[in-house]
C-alpha cells in the first residue's frame, strides 16, 4: 500500500550518490522549492508494517527487513551516518550536467547507483534511499530532469522538470532503507532490503570487521567482556584469525555474529549455564543421526564452567548465540544453519 508523507515532512534535497569502500560521493540536483514539491507528491513512502527492532527479533536469521532504533558505532550500518555529513555547499557537490553521470572521458567520472531524498521533520532529519538505474531512460508521463544553459552575466546551469526523450528517470519507490538523525544527534535506521543495502554500501568488509570485534569482546579481560547465560559463563575464542577465515567465507554467518550485542533479552542470556550445557550435550547425542552434517569436532567445548570455541566450531557457536538450532519433533533431527 502506497503512503504519502505527512505535511510536517519536507523534502529539502535530491541527491545522486556513488558509493566506494572508503566514502560516499553525493551530487545534488539543482531544484527549486516548487520542483521539490512536485517530486514529493510522487514519492511512494515505504511501509513499516512488520518491521521489528533488531533486538526484538528473538532469532536473528539475517532478516531482510528490520530496524535499529539506537544506531551506534558498534553496528556496521553506522557507515550510513556519513550521509548527514556531506557538505552540499561545496561546488563539486552539485550535478552540473547530465554528462557528469557515468562520463568515462571525465577526469573524475561520476557513476551514481543511489538516489537519496533528504527530508526534515520538525527539526529532525531523515534520508530515504533507493537504487538508481542510470541506464534507464525516458518513460512517458513521468518526471525527468533536463539541464538548460543560462547565458549572460550569471552564466550557469538551471535544472527544469520536463517530459522529454533523453534524460534520467528519478526512482520514486522501492526504497531500500531510511536513516534518521534526531535532534539530540542520535541515529536510527529502517532497513527494507538488507541484501541491497549491504551490497550498495559495500558493507561486507565492515560486517567482517564487526564480527571480529565481537570475537575480541568474548576474549576481553575488561568490563566489556561478553559473558553468557544468567550464570555469566566465560567464553574463550581460540585462534581468532583461523575463525575469521571461516567467517569471511560465509556472509550469513559473519553477519549474524556481527549483530550480537550481548543484550540481556537474547535467549542465551536468559537461560542458566546448566540449560546451555544440556543443549550442547543434546548436539553431541545427535552426532550419529542419519543425514547429519556436523561432527563432534564442530561442537564448542563446555568444561570447567567455560566454553571454548575454535575453527569450524564458530558455526554452531553463532547458532547458539542467536537461538537458531531447531530440533525437528517428527524425526528427532537437529537442523543447523551455516552447514
Amino acid at each position: 500500500m502506497v503512503r504519502k508523507l505527512e505535511m510536517s515532512k519536507v523534502l529539502k534535497r535530491v541527491v545522486l550518490a556513488e558509493v566506494t569502500e572508503d566514502k560516499v560521493i553525493g551530487k545534488y540536483l539543482n531544484t527549486a522549492d516548487e520542483e521539490l514539491l512536485k517530486i514529493e507528491e510522487k514519492i511512494e513512502f515505504p511501509s513499516n508494517r512488520r518491521l521489528k527492532e533488531i533486538n526484538d527479533l528473538g532469532i536473528f536469521d539475517n532478516s531482510k527487513r528490520f530496524s535499529i532504533e539506537e544506531l551506534t558505532n558498534q553496528s556496521p550500518y553506522y557507515k550510513l551516518v556519513d550521509l548527514f555529513d556531506i557538505d552540499y555547499s561545496a561546488s563539486d557537490t552539485r550535478l552540473k550536467s547530465i554528462d557528469d553521470i557515468n562520463h568515462l572521458d571525465s577526469e573524475n567520472p561520476f557513476k551514481p547507483t543511489l538516489a537519496l531524498y533528504y527530508y526534515t521533520d520538525n527539526g529532525e532529519e531523515f534520508i530515504l534511499i533507493t537504487t538508481l538505474n542510470v541506464k534507464k531512460l525516458i518513460v512517458k508521463d513521468k518526471l525527468f530532469w533536463k539541464f538548460k544553459q543560462r547565458v549572460g552575466f550569471n552564466d550557469g546551469i538551471d535544472m527544469i522538470i520536463h517530459e522529454i526523450s533523453d534524460s534520467l528517470e528519478l526512482p520514486m519507490s522501492n526504497f531500500i532503507c531510511m536513516i534518521s538523525k534526531k535532534n539530540n544527534d542520535t541515529y536510527s535506521i529502517k532497513v527494507y532490503d538488507a541484501f541491497k543495502v549491504d551490497k550498495q554500501f559495500q558493507l561486507f568488509n565492515h560486517i567482517n570487521d564487526y564480527a571480529k570485534k565481537v570475537l575480541n569482546r568474548f576474549n576481553s579481560s575488561d568490563a566489556n567482556k561478553f559473558l553468557l547465560t544468567t550464570d555469566e559463563i566465560e567464553v574463550q575464542i581460540d585462534d581468532i584469525d583461523s575463525i575469521m577465515n571461516v567467517l569471511t567465507d560465509n556472509e550469513a554467518l559473519s553477519k549474524s555474529l556481527s549483530f550480537y550485542s550481548g543484550h540481556g533479552n537474547k535467549m542465551i542470556n536468559k537461560i542458566t549455564g546448566e540449560k546451555l550445557l544440556e543443549a550442547i550435550n543434546s548436539l553431541q547425542a545427535h552426532v550419529g543421526d542419519e543425514n547429519n552434517k556436523y561432527t563432534l569436532e564442530d561442537i564448542p567445548k563446555f568444561e570447567n564452567n567455560k566454553i571454548t570455541v575454535s575453527g569450524n566450531q564458530i558455526r554452531i557457536f553463532v547458532a547458539l548465540l542467536n537461538n537458531q538450532i531447531v530440533e525437528k519433533i517428527l524425526n528427532n533431527q537437529i537442523d543447523l544453519p551455516y552447514f
